[in-house]
């Protein structure tokens, strides 16, 4: 393994770490008032949900970004779509 692909999943597991341990669910009350609103109220705005800190986000962009740059596109991705899934999942159940 050369040190470009060592760095290259040093990223991709510092991405899977930081959106794991940063993201939470959604309170399931929180989504149905947001529901409801939407649907009383479609000119109001929705109470807006922040699933990540901005300076988090701004990290996960960075790295997202190198990654994209360099050509490797599908194993962060995946852990994103794993992630954000479990988060949704455990928010509907809550």
């Amino acid at each position: 393994m050369t040190l470009y692909e060592s760095g290259k999943d040093t990223l991709e597991r510092e991405f899977k770490n930081t959106l794991s341990r940063h993201s939470k669910p959604v309170p399931a009350v929180l989504l149905l008032d947001i529901l409801t609103i939407d649907e009383e109220l479609p000119n109001e705005e929705p109470e807006k949900i922040e699933h990540l800190a901005p300076k988090v986000k701004h990290e996960l962009i960075n790295i997202a970004s190198w990654l994209n740059q360099c050509g490797y596109k599908t194993d962060y991705m995946q852990a994103y779509s794993a992630v954000r899934s479990a988060m949704l999942l455990k928010s509907l159940q809550t």
